[in-house]
């Protein structure tokens, strides 16, 4: 059973409020400017391209779920059958249900159940083994968007909305209230369990915050790499590492065991352009994906830091999400561009599988 929080922070509003009215106003005056220019086709494209915001894998490797949205709709988890030949897979299972952007989705240890998270702070529960089937509903924090299961199971967590709070709720006992985690600004906008199951970390502005969950009243450790938002965090297969990458575009690996220390300094892997906004290891823990605006995939030897990562180009807008087939041998990324790329870890060169939905613009 998780502790319960006393952690209290105050909450830091004004900038995120300037920052969703600036993007509004920008989103307006693109569309207003492709109209005026005669290119109301373009400014309809704009309008109706869904973007990936985020991407799982099943345990199996068979199915890449993948979480959809654009300005007009199209408010839709997308499962991706990618066990046939890529020349095979020509459309997806469409889940309908929510109603904002889908940012968040993962899938459960056992393949079983699939979680959505929306924008709107609703969490919906796939029953994967009958997908007509009404899903559960969860209701977190609004702007909540990220979800993660932890490897055994037991829990489920959410976050990044507007109340900086995490939610975890059990999943033995769905009925009892969810443990409430209070952070900083954004807090949880990119979440990652350890793979013991014993510790969350949670990105947030501008740190980095992992509880203890048999004791969360006892607090987060909390580190802050810079003055940045953090975006991405992600637990390395050993429990004791955490790679954190966000507005700085560069990507930070602490060891909790180490970090306190007077002299310690992370490894730090510099290359990205632009914000880095997911992180994914690979399961043999050898392997550090990154995803980025700057419209690149690069996956890091996380034995040999100063190496050059491999990049990953072909998407034509922002990486939002990143993840590993369970065998290691695929990375699957998502994005703005409304394409889900599948990569051979070994091949890195190979043109990669593209799952894509058609333009509904004629």
């Amino acid at each position: 059973m998780l502790g319960s929080p006393t952690i209290t922070v105050r909450e830091k509003r004004y900038r995120r409020i300037f920052v969703a009215v600036a993007l509004l106003l920008l989103s307006v005056g693109t569309l207003l400017l492709l109209s005026g220019c005669g290119l109301p086709g373009a400014a309809n494209s704009l309008l109706n391209s869904s973007s990936v915001w985020s991407v799982a894998v099943s345990p199996d490797g068979h199915t890449v779920a993948g979480g959809y949205g654009s300005l007009t709709g199209d408010y839709v988890v997308r499962l991706w059958d990618i066990s046939q030949p890529a020349d095979a897979i020509t459309s997806a299972t469409v889940l309908t249900g929510h109603q904002a952007y889908v940012t968040g989705v993962t899938y459960s240890p056992d393949g079983h159940t699939l979680a959505s998270a929306d924008t709107n702070g609703v969490l919906l529960l796939w029953n994967v083994d009958d997908l007509t089937a009404q899903p559960t509903a969860l209701t977190a924090g609004h702007g909540t968007g990220t979800v993660t299961i932890s490897p055994d199971g037991h829990y489920l967590a959410a976050g990044g909305g507007s109340d900086d709070t995490v939610y975890v709720w059990d999943l033995r006992q769905l009925s009892a209230p969810p443990v409430l985690l209070k952070g900083e600004q954004d807090s949880g906008t990119s979440l990652s369990f350890s793979p013991d199951s014993t510790m969350l970390a949670a990105a947030s502005n501008p740190t980095v915050r992992v509880w203890y969950l048999p004791n969360t009243a006892a607090g987060a450790i909390r580190f802050q790499p810079s003055n940045s938002p953090v975006g991405a965090v992600a637990f390395g297969p050993d429990s004791e590492t955490v790679a954190e990458g966000g507005s700085d575009k560069d990507i930070r690996l602490w060891d909790l065991r180490k970090f306190m220390g007077k002299n310690y300094a992370p490894t730090i892997l510099q290359g990205h352009s632009s914000v880095v906004t997911s992180l994914a290891y690979s399961p043999d823990g050898k392997l550090l994906a990154s995803g980025s605006w700057d419209k690149t995939v690069r996956v890091w030897s996380v034995d040999q830091p100063s190496t050059t990562p491999v990049i990953l180009t072909g998407h034509t807008s922002k990486v939002y999400s990143v993840a590993f087939t369970s065998d290691g041998n695929r990375i699957i990324s998502g994005s703005a561009d409304g394409m889900i790329r599948l990569w051979d870890v070994q091949h890195p060169k190979a043109d990669p599988t593209v799952l894509s939905v058609p333009d509904p613009t004629p």
